[in-house]
């Protein structure tokens, strides 16, 4: 009766199918609670998933999903690597299905005419920005040093830039339908280290800061750019400062002839540097400043805007009024708090601050209420500690264009979150510096003249790709 019972037994008890996994760290092991899934499963349905694995549908099997700890963020099979997978893929399907051309966009502003001007700007703007493709490429030094920062000279054809070596360059070219071209270069001024930031003013000055290093000191030059189109050195600079210490960055404002300079522990205001009595304020910050902006708010009568933002590499925004008392301490400014040092910051539309960090992070945040929270974050930014990100925001104020450690450029809708347009590159190399050329009002485009006007001015969108320029547009 036991050999019978045993037998009878047998049916009941069959071993279990099993599979082989694809797992490094236990040398192929076989694991015996699951099921041949893609064998058994049809054709065109979606693979099931399984926790703690992955499913390759290229090599059509799972792969154990290893922690980044033991095996690296580099790992194909890595949780790191698997995310930028999914995400890389989860963008490709949404723009794949959508062609938003010149019929769609038209055919929207006849079915929805009572849109707010402002949505109609942003929407214009977005739609430009999706036309966007490789039209030409500049080069700016015949020995090929990386350019670190570059302006568009608003009204002629003129782009300044400065490299790794201190040289700051003029660079005039000629934009067709179709390339642009190099009419001449030159060297109009030299430090003695890196170009680290440049700005320019209405009143065609140019400010260069340079880092500082054994060869020199930080410096801050401010040149009078010549107003006669035919002369092409920079004068003696209107204004020098010498800086004990790095310095980071620095900016203009619009409304006053004031500079704020970034550097080593604290903000320095200079104000009237054109005329002969020149006042410099300091404000301290016990941290470095990489980044800073004025406030943007329209002067009027009544009221000229005198607010500087400064973010700081302890990840703080601090925020200063030129009228204070030089003699308060840093603790008693308000201040924005993220996680990571700021690389980049935007004034957008008076009571917004835009800011991206070392993290990865591009978060919008409200200085009326600073909360721990920012009032809006922009998933799928890549930046694995890079200080020096390529980073610019469109006329309007409606588009942000941001370069990553991945070599990609994308490009949000500040007001939605959303990326505007699918992410261009990858580029040969880091991209430092991004720059909108913009002349015109997109709010006017309605028969997007736009076409017609870029062939003129260049305008569109211009990375700074080692030592070359490149042009983007429609």
């Amino acid at each position: 009766m036991g050999k019978k019972k045993h037998r009878k037994d047998e049916k009941f008890y069959q071993p279990k199918k099993i599979i082989k996994i694809n797992d490094t760290n236990s040398n192929n092991r076989v694991h015996p609670y699951l099921s041949n899934v893609s064998s058994n499963a049809p054709e065109n349905s979606p693979p099931m998933e399984i926790p703690g694995f992955y499913y390759d549908s290229e090599k059509n099997r799972y792969f154990k999903i290893l922690p980044n700890k033991t095996f690296g963020s580099d790992h194909p099979h890595s949780i790191s690597a698997i995310k930028e997978k999914k995400m890389t893929k989860e963008v490709e399907k949404s723009w794949a299905h959508r062609n938003y051309n010149r019929f769609d966009y038209l055919l929207s502003k006849e079915v929805n005419p009572f849109k707010s001007h402002r949505r109609i700007q942003n929407e214009t703007g977005e739609f430009i920005v999706n036309l966007y493709h490789h039209v030409g490429s500049l080069e700016t030094s015949y020995v090929k040093h990386r350019v670190t920062y570059f302006l568009i000279h608003p009204l002629v054809n003129d782009i300044y830039y400065g490299n790794v070596q201190g040289l700051v360059g003029l660079l005039r070219y000629r934009a067709d339908k179709d390339s642009c071209s190099e009419l001449f270069k030159l060297s109009s001024g030299y430090c003695t280290s890196e170009i680290s930031s440049m700005d320019l003013t209405k009143d065609n000055l140019l400010s260069v800061t340079s880092l500082g290093g054994d060869l020199g000191p930080g410096v801050l030059c401010i040149f009078k750019i010549p107003a006669d189109y035919n002369q092409f050195c920079l004068a003696e600079p209107v204004f020098e400062y010498v800086s004990k210490t790095t310095l980071w960055t620095s900016t203009f404002s619009q409304v006053t002839p004031s500079t704020a300079v970034g550097s080593s522990n604290n903000v320095t205001i200079v104000q009237n540097y054109s005329g002969h009595k020149t006042m410099e304020r300091v404000y301290r910050t016990n941290s470095d400043v990489f980044a800073l902006d004025f406030d943007r708010n329209q002067a009027s009568k009544y009221f000229k805007p005198s607010v500087v933002y400064a973010g700081c590499r302890d990840g703080q925004i601090r925020i200063f009024d030129i009228r204070s008392n030089i003699n308060r301490s840093a603790g008693e400014s308000p201040r924005i708090r993220q996680s990571s040092p700021v690389c980049n910051l935007k004034s957008i539309h008076s009571c917004h601050v835009l800011c991206d960090g070392m993290n990865g992070s591009l978060s919008l945040w409200d200085i009326r209420c600073m909360k721990k929270d920012p009032v809006m974050e922009y998933l799928g930014h890549v930046n694995n500690g890079n200080r020096r990100i390529g980073f610019s925001v469109n006329t309007h104020e409606s588009i942000v264009a941001i370069a990553g450690s991945d070599r990609y450029v994308r490009l949000y809708s500040i007001s939605s979150g959303k990326l505007v347009r699918a992410p261009i590159g990858p580029f040969k190399e880091h991209i430092s510096t991004i720059k909108f050329c913009e002349t015109f009002s997109v709010a006017d485009s309605s028969n997007l003249k736009y076409m017609e006007a870029r062939d003129i001015r260049g305008e569109g969108i211009w990375f700074s790709v080692g030592s070359e320029l490149q042009w983007w547009s429609v």
